[in-house]
């Protein structure tokens, strides 16, 4: 069954349409706002505030996973664990990142510094995929139906993190987020070896695993650098754009091939 629920969170991810998605994530984001504005003007801490947001959506959470799991079926356990999915696997970077630096490209007669700005755009999209799709999958396959939990309070962390209303809030958000994280990008960078260049990128693991001085999302961008090797050469002046793109749609390939590892090993989890 967690198969079956994976690939339908998959699915939604990419599938439903731009106005559902508003109205399906709405709720959280009118949540965290009035407890914002509340605390705003009451000059609450930031740890109160997160408290807040994060944790009272966990304890009703938790309070309707108990309820749901005395139930003589799981059927309303699945739902639950759709109800709390769906929200935050189609809260996505809209439009990709891959097709924001697609425009800009090949709208641009001259690109500066090639290198950084693909270096750039390339951390954009591993942090997008790291902390939309990678560590919400990861808590869920991990910890089953309470995992869901986990997400619910590391979803409420990276709403806090986007909002620039009590940035104080916004950057012990994003130190908190780091946690969550940390073990899901180690095995994203597992996944990229098995997909991509394996040895370098099995290297880098072994030497920077433990490295907590680096943050995750680095981690994981420097290991998609090891693992999909772009050679483009010295590319003319007017074919260099697309080359750009091209090479940012290898990275991007790199994260659905690492996605379809985890979901093959799922299937056999669950064949076996």
């Amino acid at each position: 069954m967690k198969l079956l629920l994976v690939l339908v969170l998959l699915v939604c991810r990419e599938l439903i349409a731009e106005e559902l998605r508003v109205i399906l994530t709405q709720p959280m984001r009118q949540w965290r706002d009035s407890v914002l504005q509340f605390s705003q003007a009451r000059q609450a801490s930031s740890s109160t505030v997160l408290v807040l947001i994060a944790g009272i959506p966990a304890v009703i959470l938790t309070v309707l996973l108990v309820v749901a799991k005395t139930a003589t079926s799981g059927f309303w356990t699945h739902l639950l664990v759709l109800l709390v999915l769906i929200p935050v696997f189609i809260d996505r970077h809209l439009p990709s990142v891959l097709f924001s630096y697609r425009q800009q490209w090949l709208d641009a007669q001259v690109v500066d510094e090639p290198e950084v700005q693909l270096k750039q755009a390339r951390l954009q999209m591993m942090t997008a995929y790291l902390q939309e799709l990678f560590t919400p999958l990861c808590w869920f396959l991990l910890l089953g139906s309470w995992g869901i939990v986990v997400v619910s309070v590391y979803y409420s962390f990276r709403l806090c993190a986007n909002q620039t209303l009590m940035m104080d809030v916004a950057d012990r958000a994003k130190a908190l987020m780091a946690v969550f994280d940390w073990l899901p990008s180690r095995l994203v960078v597992l996944s990229f070896a098995l997909v991509g260049q394996f040895v370098e990128t099995w290297r880098y693991w072994q030497a920077n695993m433990s490295n907590y001085g680096v943050s995750a999302v680095e981690f994981v961008d420097a290991a998609a650098e090891q693992a999909e090797v772009i050679d483009h050469g010295q590319p003319l002046v007017s074919t260099l754009p697309m080359t750009l793109v091209k090479a940012l749609a290898a990275y991007e390939s790199l994260c659905y091939r690492s996605m379809l590892i985890w979901v093959v090993l799922l299937a056999l989890h669950v064949m076996l």
